[in-house]
């Protein structure tokens, strides 16, 4: 990858986080004016919330950590649940305008951010606040990190990598999705016959391991007790009734997704036809490195 100077922040960032803000607040007060109590993974977390430990019986403990932190300065209004929600969904927007600066202009990545924010898990399903919208900030930031870190080869990116990458295993173990996702890019790019990545994923790795030590600690004290919990949910009753549930899952899946889907399809169908599919690609790909 390329060496070069980090970008320094300007006028667009501040637009965009005043514009996150925004939709944190208003999404929080309709949901307010709308709902009579929170949803069940909302008071969920409202009950673990009761005490700070390093660890529960069904999940890791970080999001239980962040809304304890907001119940002592607020209470437990209803709001609050929904508020926590979107505040993560927000900030793993803001990290998705951050690495679509790295390499385009501040209004496409603008374009791109709004348009990730029209799908369900940026919207409806962002306020509700279990660890899977949690999870979203840090796996924004942590690929916006990676980038950073194999890019501009500053220890400082490696370290915030790890850290980052550990709070998202302390709020959902699915983590370790995009770790492998990390390491299969390295590999097929050949990231790994540089040195400085080797040192740095060292570095990283280092961050990781402080970050999670007390929780693994708790983990093996309680008896793995989270997996045990994650097993017990596996059991389905079978394949026909696992295919049945994978299946629910891919269309549920699609539904989410459908006006990003539908938005690149539109983009998509709009461009000349006469150049094919091959100049369509190439035109993507073109596009962003003729900007500045």
């Amino acid at each position: 990858m390329s060496t070069g100077l980090p970008r320094g922040r300007d006028g667009a960032d501040a637009l965009v986080a005043v514009f996150l803000v925004g939709w944190v607040l208003l999404w929080t007060l309709l949901m307010a004016v709308s709902h009579s109590a929170p949803d069940l993974d909302g008071m969920e977390e409202l009950v673990w919330a009761v005490s700070l430990e390093w660890g529960y019986t069904k999940h890791p403990p970080l999001p239980t950590w962040v809304l304890y932190g907001l119940t002592q300065i607020f209470g437990r209004p209803i709001w609050l649940p929904f508020f926590a929600g979107m505040a993560a969904s927000a900030t793993a927007l803001w990290f998705l305008w951050l690495l679509g600066r790295e390499f385009t202009s501040p209004a496409r990545s603008a374009v791109a951010m709004l348009l990730v924010s029209t799908t369900a898990y940026f919207s409806i399903r962002g306020t509700i606040y279990n660890h899977n919208t949690a999870q979203l900030w840090s796996v924004a930031a942590s690929t916006w990190l990676f980038y950073r870190a194999l890019r501009y080869q500053k220890q400082g990116d490696w370290i915030w990598l790890g850290v980052v990458c550990g709070l998202s295993m302390l709020t959902k173990y699915s983590a370790v999705i995009q770790f492998t996702a990390f390491a299969c890019f390295m590999l097929r790019h050949g990231s790994l016959r540089d040195r400085r990545n080797i040192s740095g994923v060292g570095v990283a790795l280092l961050a990781f391991t402080i970050v999670m030590l007390p929780h693994l600690i708790w983990l093996v004290d309680s008896g793995f007790a989270p997996f045990h919990y994650a097993g017990d949910s596996l059991d389905s009753g079978g394949r026909l009734a696992a295919l049945k549930e994978t299946g629910s899952f891919i269309t549920a899946q699609l539904g989410r997704l459908s006006p990003i889907l539908a938005a690149w399809l539109a983009w998509w169908w709009s461009q000349p036809r006469a150049h094919g599919r091959a100049g369509r690609c190439a035109a993507m790909v073109a596009r962003p490195q003729s900007m500045g």
